[in-house]
C-alpha cells in the first residue's frame, strides 16, 4: 500500500497551489462579490490544462487520472470553492461533448479546453431533482431533428454558458422513455435563461432554463436516443467525489486560519491555543477532514483502477461536506465576533460549501446508495415496492 503521489502529481500539486495563491486567492472575494469568474483565472487553468484535463488528448485533453483532478480540484477550492468547481464542470461538459456529433464537437470543444467559453448542463427540474428518470422536459421528433420543451433548474454557470447540455425524454411516456442528451446554444430561439440570487456559489451563477418549441438538429443530438441515463450515472460517482474534495480543501484552508488565530490570539494571559475547548476542537476537525479526504481519494484511485466506487463516491460526498461545514462553522465560532464579519473569508467559504449539502445529490440519496450496499438493495428498497 502506498499513499504517495507519483513525482508527476507532486509537479502538478505544486503548480496549481502557486496559481491559486497568486492568482485565485486575491480574487476570491471579488468573484463572491461580482458573481464571475474573472477571464484570467480561466485563461490560467486553459494553460496549466486544467480545463477538461481527463479528455483524451485526440480531443484536446491532457489524459489524466481521476486522481489527477482531484489533486487539481483540491489546490484550487483551497484558495477559492467556486474556482475549484470549474475542473469538475469542465470534465462533465467536456466528456459529453466529446461524444456529441463532429460538427458540435469541433467547434464547441477547443473553446471550452481553452477556457474561451463555458458550457452548462442541465438535469435538473423541479419534480426531478435525483430521480434523473422523472424528468419531464420532452424532445418530440420533427424531419430535422427534434423540438424541445420543458423547464431546467438549479444549473450551475448558465449565466456565463454560451451552450447548454440538455437532458431530455424523447417518445415515450412515464418513467422509463429515452432520457436523451441535446446540445443547446443559450441564444436559440425559445430558450430562455433567469438567474437565481444565491446564498453562495454566487460566480457560477446559477439558474434555470425554459424551452418553448426549441429546435435542434440531429447532429445537436449527443449520443444515441436513450443514451442520455447512462451518460449522467456514468460521471456522479466522479463529479460527487470531486465536490467532496473541493469542500475538505476549502475547510482546511479555514482549520489552517483557524490554527494561526489560536496561536496568535491571547485570553487569560495565554494564546487561546492554550484552552483545550479550541485546541480539542481544531484538532477533532483536522482530524475529520483529514479522514474524509483519504475516503475521496481512495475513491477517485479505485476509479482509476476499474474497479466499483459507487459506495465510496456516496460515502465521500455525504461525509465529506458535513465534515467541511462543521469545520468551517467552528472556526467561525473560535474567531467570535470577527468570524461573523465579511472582513475574513470564513462565512463566504461556509455559504459555498453549504450548498453542496444538497448538490449533485443530497445526504439522503448518498445514504440510500451506502444503504444499499450494506444490506442489500431488496431490503432497502421493499417501501417502493
Amino acid at each position: 500500500m502506498d499513499f504517495d503521489f507519483t513525482p508527476e502529481q507532486s509537479e502538478l500539486r505544486a503548480t496549481v497551489r502557486r496559481f491559486a495563491e497568486d492568482v485565485v486567492a486575491p480574487l476570491s472575494r471579488q468573484m463572491d462579490r461580482d458573481g464571475r469568474v474573472p477571464p484570467q483565472i480561466l485563461t490560467g487553468l486553459a494553460e496549466m490544462g486544467v480545463l477538461g484535463m481527463m479528455l483524451h488528448p485526440d480531443d484536446g485533453g491532457g489524459g489524466a487520472s481521476s486522481v489527477d483532478a482531484g489533486i487539481a480540484v483540491e489546490e484550487l477550492a483551497r484558495a477559492d470553492f467556486v474556482v475549484g468547481q470549474l475542473p469538475i464542470m469542465g470534465s462533465l461538459t467536456a466528456h459529453a461533448i466529446a461524444q456529441a456529433s463532429a460538427s458540435v464537437k469541433d467547434s464547441v470543444l477547443p473553446a471550452l479546453v481553452e477556457g474561451r467559453s463555458l458550457i452548462a448542463f442541465a438535469l435538473t427540474e423541479s419534480g426531478a431533482g435525483s430521480d434523473a428518470m422523472a424528468l419531464a422536459c420532452r424532445a418530440e421528433r420533427t424531419p430535422t431533428g427534434y423540438r424541445l420543451n420543458g423547464e431546467k433548474t438549479s444549473i450551475s454557470n448558465i449565466g456565463h454558458a454560451s451552450g447548454v447540455i440538455v437532458l431530455a425524454k424523447v417518445a415515450g411516456e412515464g418513467h422509463g422513455g429515452k432520457v436523451t442528451a441535446f446540445f443547446v446554444p443559450v441564444d436559440r430561439a425559445g430558450a430562455s435563461v433567469s438567474l437565481f440570487e444565491d446564498l453562495g456559489c454566487r460566480a457560477l451563477t446559477r439558474g434555470a432554463l425554459v424551452l418553448e418549441d426549441v429546435e435542434v438538429s440531429d447532429d445537436e443530438r449527443i449520443g444515441d436516443e436513450g443514451s442520455g441515463f447512462a451518460l449522467v450515472m456514468k460521471l456522479f460517482d466522479l463529479t460527487r467525489t470531486l465536490i467532496a474534495l473541493a469542500a475538505v480543501a476549502t475547510a482546511t484552508g479555514s482549520i489552517e486560519d483557524g490554527a494561526a488565530y489560536a496561536r496568535d490570539r491571547n485570553s487569560f494571559g495565554v494564546p487561546i491555543a492554550a484552552h483545550q475547548g479550541v485546541s480539542f476542537r481544531l484538532a477533532e476537525h483536522a482530524t475529520f477532514l483529514e479522514a474524509a479526504r483519504w475516503l475521496c481519494y481512495r475513491a477517485l484511485w479505485l476509479r482509476d483502477a476499474g474497479r466499483p466506487h459507487t459506495t465510496e463516491a456516496a460515502m465521500s460526498k455525504w461525509w465529506g461536506v458535513v465534515a467541511a461545514v462543521d469545520a468551517i462553522h467552528e472556526v467561525m465560532l473560535i474567531h467570535g465576533h470577527s468570524g461573523y464579519t465579511t472582513e475574513l473569508p470564513h462565512e463566504q467559504r461556509l455559504r459555498d460549501v453549504m450548498g453542496m449539502e444538497w448538490g449533485d445529490g443530497t445526504a439522503q440519496i448518498q445514504k440510500l446508495v451506502i444503504a444499499r450496499a450494506l444490506i442489500g438493495r431488496d431490503a432497502v428498497d421493499a417501501r417502493l415496492e
